[in-house]
């Protein structure tokens, strides 16, 4: 409410829950009031260009390099360091602290034990606070299995990540990332059998594995997120190229490389070509399929056939083994 019983300097507006500003009677006194206003205002103005020039800078800052030889941001460099202190942390937690040693269990392969020995001494040469370790083998605890470890490479490594991505394989179990070298691909040629798409993909992966080192040194490109997978690339695109020559298919168009096992013309008294006796079709699909009313017919049934085969193959094959 606004007060005007008796003369005052100020009168006030209240409303609840809200901030009381007192306002001038007088009309200097009232374009002083303005003029304080204002230059808060600019004031809080200031100080918020200030704050978003401070805050352009520290994005800009992080959204950088971390330096000239690394290609990823400063932002990335201090999560990749979190996540390094995190991992370190967690696992000096999992060891027993015995007076002023640090006692934990470990597995390790027979293979490495000299490579973690040798690693330990040149830590403990390196690092003056590390007085000195002790690298010994105990008994396997009963009931306590050893965990998987597969030996990889270039090759083989991406098939294991996709075997990995269903289910790691038990300890001493077969490991189906071998025959899924070969079945992976392969069932991917089934699906996306095609002369083109195959070529493209077979001449990617095929780029990939013989320009390798020209791309790691670029320090910029796009295709060294696909150098991982560049065998399996190379693998899926020569199996849809040969599934694509099985079903005569070029970007839906077929191939006439061998002819074709029906007359031109048809025979008399009827409406319907007919096949040349004792003829068979060198290879694939006989092109004069295509284009026909009972094309999708036939192709689907091939194709359908053709994978129940295959998976009652693969099925039998994984209970075999």
């Amino acid at each position: 409410m606004i007060r005007s019983g008796r003369p005052s300097i100020f009168s006030y507006i209240k409303f609840s829950n809200r901030n009381r500003y007192g306002i001038p009677i007088d009309n200097d006194a009232f374009k002083q009031k303005i003029i304080e206003v204002e230059a808060k205002l600019k004031e809080s103005h200031n100080v918020l260009e200030v704050t978003r020039a401070h805050l352009e800078e520290s994005l800009q800052k992080f959204s950088r390099p971390a330096s000239e030889n690394h290609t990823y941001s400063h932002i990335e460099g201090l999560r990749l360091f979190i996540l390094k202190e995190k991992s370190l942390y967690h696992a000096l937690n999992k060891l027993k602290p015995q007076s002023e040693l640090f006692m934990g269990k470990c597995w390790c392969p027979n293979d490495k034990v000299r490579e973690v020995d040798d690693t330990l001494a040149a830590l403990s040469r390196k690092k003056g606070s590390v007085s000195g370790y002790g690298f010994q083998k105990a008994a396997v605890p009963e009931g306590l299995s050893p965990p998987t470890r597969f030996r990889t490479n270039e090759y083989t490594g991406v098939f294991q990540e996709i075997v990995n991505t269903y289910g790691v394989p038990r300890y001493r179990e077969i490991n189906p990332g071998l025959f899924t070298i070969v079945t992976f691909p392969f069932l991917f040629g089934v699906m996306f059998g095609d002369i083109a798409h195959g070529a493209l993909l077979l001449s990617a992966g095929l780029y990939l594995i013989i320009w390798k080192d020209f791309i790691e040194a670029k320090r910029e490109s796009l295709w060294k997120v696909m150098l991982p997978v560049r065998y399996l690339l190379a693998l899926q695109g020569f199996f849809a190229l040969y599934c694509g020559f099985i079903y005569n298919d070029f970007a839906a168009v077929p191939f006439d490389l061998f002819g074709t096992c029906y007359d031109a013309v048809p025979a008399p008294g009827t409406s319907s070509l007919v096949k040349v006796s004792d003829c068979t079709y060198a290879f694939g699909v006989d092109p004069h399929w295509y284009g026909k009313t009972n094309e999708l017919t036939f192709l689907n049934s091939f194709k359908m056939k053709t994978s129940i085969i295959l998976g009652v193959t693969q099925m039998i094959f994984g209970r075999r083994i």
